[in-house]
């Protein structure tokens, strides 16, 4: 049989355990939300270019060429756009002018590396089927 005192102490201990179990949960949640807060929130958003893509699709091309123009603005640093407007003229309009255009104004604005190279990378597959004189 348990004496007394050890009674007393399992009531006094379990009644104090049951008043500080829901603000420890609570700290652990907090704390968790603290820690995993970079996993969950991503502060780089990225442009939406779903529309503009569809815009193009349905051949509504002034209407793609308006909502890239608007993301170029709002996002001047991403290349997508740049490289969407460069593959509608080249592809749809064959206005190498005009990619060449587009490309040195993605040149002026986008300053990341990787970025950079995207660009790059698009405009040499672009103009590979240009004709000389607009490749300059």
């Amino acid at each position: 049989m348990m004496d007394a005192d050890a009674f007393f102490y399992i009531i006094i201990f379990g009644f104090i355990g049951c008043l500080l179990i829901r603000p420890a949960f609570k700290f652990a949640g907090f704390l968790w939300n603290w820690v995993s807060s970079g996993l969950t929130h991503y502060g780089n958003p990225q442009p939406k270019v779903g529309p503009a893509l569809a815009a193009r699709a349905r051949g509504e091309y002034d209407v793609a060429l308006g909502l890239l123009n608007e993301l170029t603005e709002s996002y001047p640093e991403n290349s997508i756009g740049y490289i969407a407007m460069m593959e509608i003229y080249s592809s749809d309009f064959k206005d190498y002018e005009r990619v060449r255009e587009v490309y040195g104004r993605g040149l002026l604005r986008v300053h990341d590396k990787d970025e950079l190279k995207k660009l790059e990378r698009a405009y040499k597959e672009l103009t590979m089927d240009a004709p000389e004189k607009a490749k300059q």
